[in-house]
């Protein structure tokens, strides 16, 4: 009897997927509740599996031939859950000559959190040879990473919302329109053009100034040559407009070489995160010229709302350049 009264909410939660799927194409993230939706994505898996195996226990226990609502689940389990699949399967791909490894590393710090060595440790245990800091300033970490690269100087330069900093010189560039700082770092591998970015809150909020932000960055990426890195806090997921528009331009080091979901937020910092994070709104993302060696996500939050992400990115042999 049980089963009988719940397949109704599964068919309701099957077609609000169905109905999601199709609202993405328009209105899209302009509409509030697609654009939650697209934030809990690998979530509805949950609710997929659940209907699936209800509707297939009430076909045994009445030995029905035909239920409908068994073809329907599957149908959508399967469609929703094939972009995931790669993020679960071993990667056979062979890394591509390259001349070098940078390992790189982007940490949303959280405004509030002045607890600095433990994020500097954070940051000192994985030695990145790039680092994108989100809601700290250059002046709060300084003395805790002077000893980052032993007796090498720690370079830093402006970013958006926080600082780049590295093993290698850093130069300023002009802000272009996207009005976020660009950075070149002047690698041995040849110069590595750099971005980091806080971008504006949208799950709750209006999702204009997320969108145009990314839109004006894109445009930056788009007219600036050579190898590019742009990593941070883009409070958006891979479901959401923003991602997109940033994937058309280069590749994420999570989704190319990542395990898993790789979640980053919220941590225990925030109550929502009292359990685990449940959101993957920090990302890499490199232009052809680099391969993705490896990504992941950190355990260490260093107090943060965020988990830091880490990726290595291999420069890939005929990139070279002598400086």
């Amino acid at each position: 009897m049980f089963l009988k009264l719940i397949q109704p909410l599964f068919w309701c939660y099957g077609v609000t997927i169905l109905l999601w799927y199709l609202l993405r194409l328009y209105p899209g993230d302009s509409s509030a509740p697609v654009r939650f939706i697209s934030y809990i994505a690998p979530w509805l898996l949950i609710g997929l599996v659940a209907g699936l195996g209800v509707s297939l226990v009430r076909s045994n226990s009445h030995r029905q031939r035909k239920n409908y609502l068994t073809y329907f689940m599957a149908v959508l389990l399967f469609l929703h859950s094939l972009p995931y699949l790669p993020l679960f399967l071993p990667r056979f791909e062979q890394t591509p000559p390259h001349s070098g490894i940078l390992k790189v590393m982007s940490f949303s710090v959280m405004g509030r959190n002045k607890d600095y060595p433990a994020v500097a440790q954070v940051i000192l245990e994985e030695q990145p040879d790039l680092f994108f800091i989100q809601e700290a300033g250059v002046a709060s970490l300084r003395s805790y990473l002077a000893d980052l690269y032993g007796a090498a100087p720690v370079y830093t330069a402006p970013g958006h919302g926080g600082f780049i900093a590295g093993r290698f010189p850093l130069a300023a560039q002009e802000v272009g329109q996207s009005r976020i700082p660009k950075v070149v770092a002047k690698t041995p591998y040849g110069p590595i053009t750099l971005w980091t970015i806080h971008a504006a809150k949208a799950l709750w909020k209006d999702h204009t100034m997320q969108l145009r932000q990314i839109q004006k960055l894109a445009e930056d990426i788009a007219a600036t040559p050579g190898m590019k890195i742009v990593a941070g806090d883009f409070n958006t997921t891979d479901k959401n407009i923003p991602y997109k528009i940033m994937k058309l331009h280069l590749h994420n080091a999570h989704e190319d070489a990542g395990w898993g979901f790789g979640f980053t937020f919220p941590t225990r910092a925030r109550r929502l995160g009292a359990f685990f994070p449940f959101l993957r709104i920090d990302h890499i993302f490199y232009s052809n010229d680099l391969y993705a060696v490896s990504a992941r996500t950190l355990s260490k939050s260093g107090g943060s709302d965020h988990l830091p992400v880490v990726a290595e990115l291999a420069v890939k042999k005929n990139r070279e350049v002598t400086l």
